[in-house]
């Protein structure tokens, strides 16, 4: 049976691109145990217009825009991004007495369904290694990756980040004063190279392994900047070792996660149906090899399904309403052992988790946001 809270994680960072239709993708993958459970990517197409790029937002984006209307019956105002659908902004996130016409500094909160705008705020964070700069709040956010280093080198780092943060603000504020051409996009940190080094490397990592010279330069310059004490964990994988996807057996990531139904190693199944208002899964014993106490098959695949599922929470980045049914088990034990199962499994997760547990008619209930 799989042991968590006892089992040591070995955790690792992959950087490579390689070709996908027309164009090329930067991946970056977070490997827990051999297995990828974070992934970060973007597309470099060539062939699409440059216009079109510069209204594709991604989340933490701060784009220079201009309000359409201001809806107090709904508390928002709405902001055109230069999308079909405006943006939605909280009258509670943005400037007292906003008004239509109004040009506003905004950052993206999060991508919604197509048909639906992205949620805004006037209220911005600017991500650092050490520090997140809240610029209109009186307290910004120290990184848990502080909590590993010596306390006079720790505050030395926070404070060295934050007068670079605080600079680079005041950069995009002065950008944003020239007015000019909306919407138009001042600053972007969803880079993947730059966030995943940001988000997924610390202490414990145990290696950051590059595929490509460029790439490896690139992750060397960032950590001599940030981090230079953890230099020793970047390597650069050649050409004769073969490719990233290849050396980890990556061949499939893409099925992990675009597929709808995902197989488990003792012939059970997981089903994922994503609705407009949740996503539900379903966790049956399909092919699982049958034995003669049923209830031994069905906690098995339960335990299979929920470390699965866990995983792929966070290599989708699923957000919102999540609501598993797994297989009805009889024993009380076996029901309480599936739900501390899933609460060491989500510990892992550094996303927003609010557990529900198992509802009166047994379905297990949880919802996923991802911090900025």
């Amino acid at each position: 049976m799989i042991a968590v809270g006892k089992e040591t994680i070995k955790r690792e960072i992959l950087i490579y691109d390689e070709a996908v239709d027309d164009c090329r993708r930067i991946r970056c993958v977070l490997l827990e145990n051999s297995k990828p459970v974070e992934l970060l990517e973007q597309r470099l197409d060539n062939t699409d217009d440059a216009a079109d790029k510069e209204f594709t937002w991604f989340e933490q984006d701060i784009i220079l825009a201009r309000i359409s209307r201001v809806v107090p019956s709904l508390s928002s105002a709405f902001v055109d991004i230069g999308q079909q659908s405006e943006g939605m902004l909280p009258l509670r996130l943005a400037p007292p007495g906003v008004k239509a016409g109004q040009l506003i500094v905004v950052q993206v909160l999060r991508l919604t369904q197509e048909g639906k705008g992205c949620q805004l705020t006037a209220l911005p964070q600017l991500p650092g290694f050490f520090v997140v700069l809240r610029p209109y709040e009186n307290r910004h956010l120290k990184r848990s990756r502080l909590r590993s280093i010596d306390k006079a080198k720790a505050q030395e780092m926070y404070q060295d980040e934050l007068v670079s943060l605080t600079s680079e603000w005041e950069e995009i504020c002065a950008e944003a004063r020239l007015g000019g051409e909306t919407p138009r996009l001042l600053r972007r940190f969803q880079q993947p190279v730059q966030k995943a080094l940001r988000d997924w490397l610390d202490s414990d990592c145990e290696y950051i392994n590059v595929d490509g010279l460029e790439h490896f330069k690139l992750v060397d310059s960032i950590l001599k900047q940030h981090v230079p004490f953890l230099l020793n964990k970047l390597r650069l994988i050649s050409s004769q070792q073969g490719s990233i996807p290849d050396i980890y057996r990556l061949s499939d990531l893409d099925r992990q996660i675009y597929s709808r139904e995902i197989w488990l190693k003792n012939g059970g199944k997981i089903v994922f149906d994503q609705t407009e208002a949740l996503l539900a899964i379903d966790v049956n014993s399909a092919k699982a090899d049958k034995q003669r106490d049923p209830q031994k098959l069905w906690l098995k695949t339960n335990l299979h399904a929920a470390w699965e599922i866990c995983r792929l929470l966070r290599l989708r980045r699923i957000q919102g309403i999540i609501i598993i049914d797994f297989i009805r088990l009889k024993h009380d034990q076996d029901v309480e052992e599936i739900d501390k199962f899933m609460r060491e499994l989500l510990a892992r997760d550094k996303a927003r988790i609010q557990i529900g547990g198992f509802s009166r008619l047994g379905l297990y209930e949880l919802t996923r946001s991802l911090k900025k």
